[in-house]
């Protein structure tokens, strides 16, 4: 029956496609799919998992997935969109896997290339031979999307050179943090900077917090997992607190704003807004990569449901007739609006895209400061808006695709998964 449906379909249904990718594209994806379809370890099991057994699971397909080499950077160069492509697949794949590779790779490696300096080159270096592994922690127990507000301090000491990591209460343990609660062994750290007495606002670091050896916390570090989710429990969210733990200076992420040895605090920018908003820009990948997530999960869903309709037959115009649910006329306004909606929000969360990447080669010749951080403000506000209408969107939209499919749909063979966006 899709045979002839698609015989039947009165548009080109491969332009479908060329509204939003090239050939190149599709090769990347084609080439993307077959990595997952010819690697055992990307089999989904058939017997359910233990929590631990899922975690694990996960971060081996992380390691998988790196040594595949699925994106490098001359492909990156040739076609930027290629990222939104290995997304949107991971996440049609797997959201925990997603969620699992793109913590590292975008949120942690890319922030240290856009918001380190050459001080911080041999942590790359260390990240590219798979030395250690990242996370990105921001999120507070008390404080998500109120950033300025956070209150881990860093404490600069002139007299050691370092910085010294405190979380004043429970309330200010970093939690939500993806990667955290089994494998990361560095942090991109979020704290209120002071020097001499003097806060200079949220500024990142970058932080050792568990031996890559043996995966032990340093002395001074509290970390852990958050526990069983209502979804993505493939990934290890966990929590972090600082007991006076120190960092060296150049363990700063100095790009935007620097504390020489002696103390001295310098920044490019004349006021702390301005630095503020450049750093903003920085924060907003992650807002992009949920976007694209939304997206992946409900193409699968939709797709699902779509050809479910086209093969599932009902009730016909008399009796021994039956034809298929896609021919009744509530299952095409369910499932119509839905493809509809996807092609409006693919094109919105590419655009975001576009103005991330063109705002990341601006962070790299630092040049216009100025309109550096209006950029970046401007970014932050408008990746905001399209994660919350992406997962909106999805979340409602994935239970109408679960809902057409009839009593299938609850089935977890159908791979309609539940959709729940918690932090990542």
């Amino acid at each position: 029956m899709l045979s002839e449906y698609r015989k039947r379909a009165s548009f080109d249904i491969h332009r479908m496609l060329d509204v939003f990718e090239d050939e190149s594209s599709r090769q990347y994806r084609e080439k993307l799919w077959s990595i997952l379809k010819s690697k055992p370890i990307f089999k989904h099991p058939q017997n359910p998992l233990t929590l631990e057994q899922y975690k694990h699971l996960t971060y081996l397909r992380y390691q998988e997935l790196c040594k595949s080499k699925l994106l490098t950077d001359e492909e990156m160069f040739d076609n930027p969109r290629f990222k939104i492509v290995l997304e949107q697949v991971l996440a049609m794949y797997d959201s925990s896997c997603h969620a699992k590779y793109t913590l590292h790779v975008t949120l942690f490696r890319e922030t240290i290339r856009t918001l380190g300096t050459e001080r911080h080159e041999h942590i790359l270096n260390e990240d590219a031979n798979r030395e250690i592994f990242g996370c990105f922690a921001l999120t507070e127990l008390s404080h998500g999307s109120n950033t300025k507000e956070m209150r881990t301090t860093a404490t600069y000491d002139p007299i050691s050179e370092k910085f010294i990591l405190n979380t004043p209460d429970i309330e200010a343990m970093k939690f939500w943090v993806g990667n955290l609660g089994y494998h990361a062994t560095h942090a991109i750290l979020f704290a209120q900077l002071y020097t001499e007495g003097v806060c200079h606002g949220l500024h990142p670091f970058v932080v050792p917090i568990r031996d890559p050896l043996t995966y032990q916390a340093y002395d001074g570090v509290e970390v852990g997992d958050i526990g069983e989710k209502l979804g993505w429990n493939g990934l290890d969210n966990g929590f972090l607190i600082f007991h006076n733990y120190p960092v060296d200076r150049v363990n700063l992420l100095n790009r935007h704003g620097d504390v020489l040895a002696d103390g001295t605090y310098s920044t490019p920018f004349k006021t702390s807004n301005k630095r503020f908003g450049a750093s903003l820009g920085a924060l907003s990948s992650g807002r992009v990569g949920i976007s694209s997530l939304a997206i992946g999960l409900l193409t699968n869903c939709i797709t699902i449901a779509v050809r479910y309709s086209c093969v599932r037959k009902q009730f016909g115009p008399s009796p021994g007739v039956e034809i298929p649910v896609i021919e009744y006329q509530t299952q095409n306004w369910r499932l119509i609006p839905i493809i509809a909606s996807l092609y409006v929000f693919k094109h919105l969360a590419l655009t975001v895209f576009d103005n991330l990447a063109e705002f990341y080669a601006l962070s790299m010749v630092k040049e216009d400061q100025n309109l550096l951080a209006d950029m970046g403000r401007e970014i932050h506000s408008l990746s905001c808006s399209c994660k919350a209408i992406t997962t909106w969107n999805t979340q409602k939209a994935s239970q109408e695709c679960r809902e057409s499919c009839g009593g299938h749909g609850y089935l977890k063979g159908s791979l309609i998964r539940k959709v729940n966006f918690l932090k990542i």
